[in-house]
């Protein structure tokens, strides 16, 4: 069957809301915020137009899609808020758009449990504002919060800016629901815990809408804390910040909000003159004891007012102003995000930096670290680039890193997810054995191969 006909069927005959000629509201589609395509596009480049767009109302809805794009052959890409940088969400010429965001419910599922249901198209940044009124959050802060969706932030791994204290997106979801070609509508009911339970949602955490489309999520939350103390503090360097955060994690102080900067951001993002690594968090509830706050003080030596660690707050979503920023000085910006253990995360920063400044055409290199665990870290390189050869520098700049990563033995990804850039590294990564085990859950999922998304170059 034509796409065309496929999507008049869906219109004409289900009654679910399609286009396929309105090329206006279908080409809003062509992108998320891969920067190797929004730089694309602004030098005249042209991006593969989806051959249609459907935007399901419901669950149902999206089962009936689903089956019957499987029965014609016919590929779809899911799209949520088109927040990821990876180009997961970007489709390729004869891709129809499936759009969630019409599955927006937030309610609660169980108050007293703290359990929300929550559709998969709402925005993280309004399930947020709706807890907040009722004096709950999710604590879960990604830089996109006012435009990804809690079906796309679970797709992709997600981590926030709370993810120390709090955990990640994954630690949060205690059950959901999903469509697969060839399952249908799977309900997983929440729980806080229970057997084969965390094997089934975990086939679509980071699946990237390759196996199937979450639909409902049920999210655990927490009480808004009331006890809440910023703090900022200045190390030495970037290596003695890293040495000083791992006793404080050593010794079981996890502050909801930790964030330390190399030296570069430090004057950047924090506006600190002296030389030095800037160090920044928030300690809340019982974590917060005076106990606490004199060992950070004994281990971090050099304390700073806590109005650093506000200018770092009120600025630190935006990063379309940055790089807009950037852009009017004839530089593209790019990120990647790494996991590393303990053990090798100065080896890494210092390799990263060193070989990335050796390429021609980059500018900066500088780095971050938002997430602590016990074993280790979460990495955030920011690379600045020549606009003018950024299409040059752009493959070379990532291999570069990522085959660093490698060497090192770290995991060459951490919450950007794989999208179309990553699957070359993750495979190696994981060996042929573990690729080959995430082709065959593939198989049985989606047989005939119509979900598009971002593992598509891992599995296929």
């Amino acid at each position: 069957m034509k796409v065309k006909d496929f999507l008049k069927m869906i219109r004409i005959e289900k009654n679910i809301e399609a286009y396929w000629l309105d090329k206006s509201r279908i080409s809003m589609y062509i992108r998320d915020y891969w920067p190797k395509l929004v730089y694309g596009l602004v030098h005249g480049e042209k991006a593969p137009q989806p051959a249609g767009l459907i935007i399901p109302k419901n669950e149902d809805e999206v089962q009936e899609v689903l089956s019957l794009a499987n029965k014609y052959g016919i590929r779809v890409r899911v799209y949520g808020g088109g927040s990821g940088v990876l180009g997961a969400a970007s489709p390729s010429g004869n891709d129809v758009i499936v759009d969630i965001t019409r599955l927006n419910w937030i309610r609660w599922y169980d108050r007293k449990s703290r359990i929300v249901d929550v559709g998969a198209g709402a925005y993280m940044a309004e399930v947020e504002e709706w807890l907040n009124k009722q004096g709950y959050t999710t604590r879960h802060y990604p830089q996109s919060i006012a435009v990804a969706t809690v079906g796309g932030l679970l797709s992709t791994y997600s981590s926030g800016q709370y993810s120390t204290g709090y955990g990640n997106i994954e630690d949060m979801v205690l059950g959901l629901n999903f469509v697969t070609p060839s399952a249908g509508l799977v309900r997983i009911r929440p729980s806080p815990r229970g057997g084969v339970i965390p094997l089934l949602k975990s086939l679509m955490l980071g699946s990237e809408g390759t196996l199937g489309v979450i639909t409902r999520v049920y999210l655990g939350v927490f009480r808004r804390p009331r006890r809440v103390y910023r703090f900022a503090y200045l190390a030495k360097d970037f290596y003695e910040a890293i040495d000083s955060t791992y006793r404080v994690i050593e010794a079981g102080i996890y502050p909801q909000l930790l964030r330390i900067f190399d030296e570069y951001e430090t004057m950047v993002t924090l506006g600190i003159k002296k030389w030095g690594s800037g160090i920044i968090g928030v300690l809340e509830g019982g974590m917060a004891s005076r106990q606490n706050l004199r060992y950070l003080n004994r281990v971090y030596k050099e304390p700073l007012d806590e109005s650093y660690f506000d200018k770092w707050y009120r600025g630190r979503n935006d990063v379309i102003k940055y790089i807009y920023t950037l852009y009017k000085s004839g530089l593209a910006v790019e990120t990647i995000e790494l996991a590393a253990p303990w053990s090798k995360v100065k080896d890494l920063y210092s390799d990263v930096r060193s070989r990335v400044l050796e390429i021609d055409g980059v500018i900066t290199a500088t780095a971050h670290i938002g997430h602590f665990y016990n074993n280790g870290v979460g990495i955030y390189f920011t690379f600045s680039i020549d606009l003018g050869r950024f299409s040059e520098v752009y493959p070379v700049l990532w291999d570069t890193v990522e085959y660093i990563a490698l060497r090192n033995n770290c995991s060459p990804l951490h919450h950007h997810g794989v999208g179309r850039v990553r699957g070359k590294y993750l495979t190696q990564y994981i060996g042929y054995e573990a690729s080959n085990v995430i082709r065959l859950i593939k198989n049985a999922l989606d047989p005939n191969n119509i979900l598009a998304g971002g593992l598509s170059e891992l599995v296929e």
